[in-house]
């Protein structure tokens, strides 16, 4: 049955274009992280496999083939914490943005425009296990008091309840060793060229501009003609 799966996985995949080669018997997916121009990369952690995890074990085969009461947290995402600052004002979020960059972790930070996040800006470092998370913590809480650390994305605890109930089950077992048998999805490391930044440094303006009171740049567009 996880065959199957696996199987029917790799049709949706196709259909949505990606054109995996075969090489040693694996089914190859070549792709690059998209940040998109809400988020900048401080660094890439070669270890954090996100398109095998959530993209290959968790959205084709969990959400498109398995019905709700068979769903489950992938093991990656399972061993994925998170150190989450999120800066109230815009002076702080360009100060953090600083601090990411000397502080060399594993890391993005950027506007937050998913509704399920009420805050203007967020930030996320990225470690494997409890005990690489927590002494990640413990450095970062020094300079920012605030920071919280937190087990998988937002999305997965929305939809499978408090982190710390999350389980592992024969069928998931039994389904990831079989995508681990027969599909290879190769960790591209990439972060934004200078051209790239500047359309997400852009995009940060214009969304502290219209929703931060606190944004010191100058005005983006010109007044309006009034006439009362």
């Amino acid at each position: 049955m996880a065959k199957h799966y696996v199987i029917r996985a790799i049709e949706v995949l196709k259909a949505n274009g990606a054109k995996p080669e075969l090489q040693d018997g694996k089914l190859t997916f070549n792709t690059r992280p998209t940040w998109g121009h809400a988020w900048r990369a401080i660094k890439h952690d070669s270890r954090m496999n996100c398109v095998l995890w959530k993209t290959v074990i968790y959205q084709a085969i969990c959400c498109e083939q398995l019905p709700k009461e068979e769903r489950f947290v992938p093991i990656g995402c399972q061993n994925c914490y998170k150190i989450v600052v999120r800066p109230k004002t815009w002076p702080e979020f360009l100060k953090l943005e600083q601090y990411m960059i000397e502080f060399d972790h594993p890391s993005k930070l950027g506007v937050e425009v998913r509704r399920t996040v009420k805050a203007l800006y967020g930030s996320y470092f990225y470690n494997r296990g409890l005990e690489e998370g927590r002494a990640c913590y413990e450095k970062i809480a020094k300079r920012w008091p605030t920071a919280i650390l937190k087990r998988g994305c937002t999305e997965l605890e929305l939809m499978h309840g408090p982190s710390d109930k999350w389980q592992i089950t024969d069928l998931q077992r039994e389904i990831e060793a079989e995508v681990e048998k027969s599909i290879r999805v190769p960790v591209q490391t990439y972060l934004q060229d200078e051209k790239e930044l500047n359309k997400v440094h852009r995009r940060w303006e214009n969304f502290a501009w219209k929703f931060d009171p606190t944004y010191e740049g100058e005005d983006l567009f010109p007044k309006y003609v009034t006439y009362h």
